[in-house]
């Protein structure tokens, strides 16, 4: 939803129809699930986001193609398929 506001002419090859609709939906019926999800779960959930969130910034952002600014439409850059370089 940011995106479609601050670069409305970057290249996407999905755009989700009716945005402003399905976005809010999706995230109240996350929430809603998340509420009916068992005590334990609901303790478990922050510490495997917090994991998640260190690995992304220790390792994976500075190895994504958008955190080293790679066009997505580069064809050396795109990594092989199968084990095969192309």
């Amino acid at each position: 939803m940011v995106l479609r506001k601050k670069d409305p002419d970057r290249k996407r090859p999905f755009r989700t129809p009716f945005l402003y609709i399905v976005a809010p939906v999706a995230i109240i019926g996350c929430i809603i699930l998340y509420a009916k999800l068992p005590p334990i779960a609901i303790l478990v959930l922050p510490c495997w986001g917090a994991v998640g969130l260190i690995v992304y910034f220790a390792y994976s952002r500075s190895h994504s193609h958008v955190g080293r600014g790679i066009d997505s439409d580069d064809e050396e850059d795109k990594p092989p398929i199968y084990g095969v370089k192309m």
